[in-house]
């Protein structure tokens, strides 16, 4: 901080607790604030916004971010950042994270997004590919996934419009009290979308899928080689309406376990209709308050950890 903070006296009591004065947006003063040596960074503001301008309302928090990042990369470190917003339309600014754990991921919910300006040769199609990741919803972007942004307006306007909607309220009280499940897919499940998915948890496990666990390793089907054969799924069944294929004989199945290391999957929350399912994705699931689910034999869930 620029100056001791008024309240700092009491934060100091907790104990383990320090001050750097300094400008924050200052590369030597992180650096003296032992940035290299973090395990992880939250960058957070706390002052008013006092622009008419709503893009600039979180200018601070992405050049920190940004800076931080760059320092953070220039020093060879994985550290994870994590940055408080205050508008969720500024979440397209802050960078997505495509680096990974160890070197050995990269982390992809949708295509890459390039923050550059598009080149003037760019093709018609990848213009029109960097509008929509332009308008991509902050709920659907990676950094989002992995649990390293936060939009501080959504508890706002979630409780603003609960005084204006008070059905809003027992939505929330439904889905406090009610238990969740990650199950895996159904060993008849090859390649389908999420509509596809929640129609057929819906009617033969009587849950309600509410999000996706997805392995950070995993590549988009539009990203796999062109040569692919049409007709063909990813496991190379035949596909067939519903979701349900043929299971090819010369690809191993691989199902979510609950003994897989949970820092290696990403949590999807809201996935859209079309998005593919991957043979990999851990479903998460609301319970039933009335009635009984149907679940999958208990060695399903307690088999061997997925390779």
């Amino acid at each position: 901080a620029n100056e001791v903070p008024y309240d700092w006296p009491a934060i100091v009591g907790m104990g383990d607790v320090y001050l750097v004065l300094g400008p924050p947006l200052s590369g030597s003063v992180l650096r003296r604030g032992g940035l290299q040596q973090a395990h992880v960074v939250v960058v957070h503001q706390l002052k008013p916004s006092v622009t008419d301008d709503p893009s600039t309302v979180d200018s601070e928090a992405v050049l920190a971010c940004r800076l931080v990042e760059s320092l953070i990369t220039a020093a060879g470190k994985d550290i994870p950042v994590i940055c408080d917003i205050m508008l969720e339309r500024n979440a397209f600014f802050i960078p997505h994270v495509l680096h990974s754990r160890r070197d050995r991921w990269r982390i992809r919910i949708a295509k890459d997004t390039d923050k550059e300006k598009p080149d003037e040769d760019e093709l018609p199609r990848d213009r029109k590919l960097h509008t929509e990741d332009s308008m991509l919803p902050f709920y659907m972007q990676t950094r989002f996934a992995v649990g390293q942004l936060f939009v501080s307006s959504v508890i706002t306007a979630t409780a603003a419009n609960m005084m204006y909607n008070p059905a809003l309220s027992s939505i929330f009280q439904e889905l406090l009290s009610a238990g969740y499940m990650v199950l895996p897919l159904d060993e008849e499940w090859t390649t389908g979308t999420y509509a596809d998915l929640f129609r057929h948890f819906m009617k033969r496990r009587n849950v309600l899928p509410v999000g996706l666990l997805r392995k950070m390793s995993h590549v988009p089907e539009d990203e796999e080689a062109e040569d692919e054969d049409e007709g063909v799924d990813a496991l190379g069944g035949n596909k067939t309406p519903g979701g349900i294929a043929g299971v090819g004989k010369d690809k191993v199945t691989v199902r979510w376990n609950p003994r897989d290391c949970p820092s290696e999957r990403i949590v999807i929350v809201m996935p859209p209709g079309d998005m593919q399912v991957a043979e990999h994705d851990g479903v998460i699931c609301m319970m039933p308050t009335r009635g009984k689910p149907i679940l999958p034999p208990l060695e399903e869930l307690v088999a061997p950890p997925s390779k």
